[in-house]
C-alpha cells in the first residue's frame, strides 16, 4: 500500500542475503558470504552496532588493529605496524560493572594498582608506596635502606629459612665481594659471625 513501510533486501547472484533493512524498525543486517546468517546488525532503537562472535572490527590497511569476541573471550589485538597507544588525561581500568578499580593512572601524578578493589601500590615522586607485604625472589637496593616503623615497638628484620635449612645475612664490599656474614645454623640453633677471609669463624652464640 502507498505509504506502508517496506523491508529492503539485497541478494547475491546465488540468492543468498547480503543486506536487509527493516522499514518498520530501521534495523540493518549484514550477512556473511553464504547469505544465511546475519553477522553484523545496526539496532536503530538501541543505537548499537552489534558484532556476532568472531566478527572483527578492523582498522588499518592490513587489519593492524582488531577488536572482536570469539565466543569465550574479548580481544583488542594490535597485530600490525607500531604500538597500541592509549592517550588519556587520566586512565582508569575497572571491572565490568564499573564498581571496582584495578588500575587508576593520573596525569602528572600517581598510578594506583588495586587487588580486589583495595589499593596496594601507589607511585610517588620519589618511588612507590606499597600497602601490605612484598614477596620477591630477589632484591637489589642501590642506596640506603631505612627501616621506619611508626607504630609502637622495635623494627624487626625477619630472615625466614625453610625448616632444617640455614640462613645468612651477608655484608659485601662493592657489588659482590663478601666481607662478613651473620648466619643461623639450623643443626645446633646457633648464631655465627664469619669473616670472608678463609671463611673464618669470629663469633658463635648458642644456648
Amino acid at each position: 500500500n502507498a505509504g506502508a513501510l517496506q523491508n529492503v533486501l539485497f541478494k547475491n547472484n546465488s540468492g543468498g542475503n547480503v543486506l536487509e533493512i527493516s522499514g518498520a524498525s530501521g534495523d540493518t543486517q549484514f550477512y556473511e558470504d553464504t547469505g544465511t546468517t546475519a553477522k553484523l546488525t545496526w539496532d536503530a532503537s538501541a543505537e548499537e552496532l552489534q558484532f556476532k562472535d568472531n566478527v572483527k572490527a578492523e582498522f588499518g590497511d592490513g587489519g593492524d588493529l582488531q577488536i572482536f569476541h570469539n565466543g569465550s573471550n574479548s580481544y583488542i589485538r594490535e597485530a600490525g605496524t607500531g604500538n597500541l597507544v592509549i592517550n588519556a588525561n587520566d586512565f582508569k581500568l575497572k571491572n565490568s560493572t564499573d564498581s571496582e578499580f584495578m588500575i587508576d593512572a593520573r596525569q602528572d601524578g600517581a598510578v594506583y594498582i588495586y587487588h580486589n578493589g583495595s589499593q596496594k601500590l601507589e607511585t610517588t615522586s620519589t618511588g612507590v608506596d606499597v600497602t601490605g607485604t612484598v614477596t620477591a625472589d630477589g632484591l637489589t637496593v642501590d642506596g640506603d635502606v631505612l627501616l621506619d616503623k611508626t607504630a609502637t615497638g622495635a623494627n624487626i628484620v625477619l630472615i625466614n629459612a625453610s625448616s632444617g635449612n640455614n640462613s645468612r645475612l651477608v655484608f659485601c664490599e662493592g657489588n659482590a665481594t663478601p666481607k662478613y656474614n651473620i648466619g643461623f645454623v639450623s643443626s645446633d640453633a646457633s648464631l655465627t659471625v664469619y669473616h670472608s677471609a678463609g671463611n673464618a669463624l669470629r663469633l658463635k652464640l648458642q644456648n
